[in-house]
């Protein structure tokens, strides 16, 4: 008898106290003495996750540990279960939406590496960054406007922490396989921004992965490309001029707007990564890479690699308008326009160059070039497009009556071999410029 009333009054103690602990906890949070309040869900959930020190990445929108490390899905299920011993009223859903809220401490992490380094009034290390490279160029003055536009693209990054404008200019290596153009690029930003470097050989298929990819990095590396022409043309162009990318997120219930923070570079083995329908070029850098002089690189990384982005920082601080330093010039432009060695060669000129040639007698429509196109390259050239490559480089043409309607054609004739003494005639130049090899 005596040790079944020893175990109620134990039970009942144990009862009073969880009550009394209930009660000073809500007095804790409400600060109302005469009103104890029992926790709510809330309540558990700002009591719990607070103390895990969690940060929201304010690129990524993911939640983050303070060594860096995501918090996946596994570990937010195990902190809603956690939870839901103490409260079985908690939901999911209140525990997410915590998460991703103002509640947590948040951070850029971009700007929290550009705010850390110290500014250098110095271009030393900069200098061996641009040297390391190794480049031939033909005389001081494609030099400098090369090293200029180099330093133009670095100090996108800086306008891509801050938000200072839009990032369009895109630097391509060119040159042969195993001269460390891939390596330069994965190797150029701190480690404390490494995970935002992102290497693709190729944009995915699906859009949206590819618009989440461009603002969830700070540097995009097109990898080992063919040239930028084709369906790309038109979307990097896009992208290029874009400082915001509409998409839906994962798990996200509408579509909406983010910032783009990838600046974008590319290496390819081919020379012809400028479209040779762009006539004013201001997007595309290209560089020629012989082979770099990896012991001037790897001083850099080793010894100083704070040190130019501090030397950056410096020329960044220093300007009243931020968005001229990044801004390729009237002059910049024209330079980048005559580097014909690094433009596409045209298909279709290639191929009507070699079976036509123009003659003031002569008429050629579009469907008989089409028919002696395919006969002699066995590949099926669309008539519009073998019309508006004609039309671009201004063959005569006029129009005749056929079988009751209005045909064009154009003042050409069809050539039996490739003929070389007078050839169709475009508006690009053949004189090479910029670095040699």
């Amino acid at each position: 008898m005596t040790k079944e009333i020893s175990k109620s009054k134990l039970k009942k103690d144990s009862i009073l106290e969880a009550l009394t602990n209930n009660a000073f906890e809500g007095v804790r949070i409400t600060g109302d003495i005469s009103r104890p309040k029992k926790l709510s869900p809330y309540d558990h959930v700002h009591r719990h996750i607070p103390s895990l020190n969690f940060r929201l990445n304010l690129v990524t929108k993911k939640v983050e540990h303070l060594n860096l490390k995501d918090v996946d899905d596994v570990e937010i299920n195990s902190i809603y279960l956690d939870i839901k011993e103490k409260c079985d009223r908690v939901s999911k859903g209140l525990v997410t939406d915590y998460l991703l809220s103002d509640r947590l401490e948040e951070y850029h992490p971009f700007r929290e590496y550009f705010d850390s380094i110290t500014a250098i009034d110095s271009s030393e290390y900069l200098d061996k960054l641009f040297d390391s490279l190794n480049i031939d160029f033909e005389n001081k003055t494609d030099y400098s406007i090369c090293k200029g536009l180099f330093i133009k693209w670095l100090l996108q990054f800086f306008a891509s922490a801050y938000h200072s404008g839009p990032l369009d200019l895109m630097m391509v290596f060119t040159g042969s396989q195993n001269s460390g153009k891939t390596y330069f690029f994965e190797n150029i930003l701190p480690k404390e921004l490494s995970k935002y470097v992102t290497t693709i050989k190729d944009f995915p298929r699906k859009e949206e992965d590819a618009k989440m990819m461009m603002c969830n990095s700070l540097l995009l590396l097109r990898d080992d490309i063919t040239g930028v022409g084709g369906k790309d043309k038109d979307w990097i162009k896009s992208i290029l001029s874009n400082q915001e990318l509409s998409y839906r997120a994962p798990y996200g219930k509408s579509t909406a707007k983010y910032r783009r923070y990838a600046v974008l570079c590319a290496t390819s083995n081919d020379m012809g990564v400028i479209t040779s329908e762009e006539k004013a070029n201001r997007r595309i850098f290209p560089l020629k890479i012989n082979k770099r002089n990896h012991q001037l690189f790897d001083e850099v990384l080793s010894n100083g690699i704070d040190v130019f982005w501090g030397e950056l920082k410096n020329i960044w601080n220093k300007a009243t308008n931020k968005r001229d330093l990044y801004r390729v010039s009237k002059k910049e432009i024209e330079f980048l326009s005559t580097l014909t060695e690094f433009r596409e060669t045209d298909e279709m000129h290639e191929v009507i160059t070699k079976y036509f040639i123009a003659d003031s007698d002569g008429k050629c429509t579009a469907s008989d070039i089409k028919i002696r196109l395919k006969r002699e390259t066995h590949k099926d050239y669309s008539t519009v497009n073998i019309g508006k490559y004609l039309n671009q480089i201004k063959v005569e043409s006029n129009r005749t009556t056929a079988k009751g309607k209005s045909v064009k054609y154009y003042k050409l004739k069809s050539i039996e071999a490739p003929y070389k003494t007078k050839q169709l005639e475009t508006d690009e130049s053949s004189t090479p410029r910029g670095n040699t090899q």
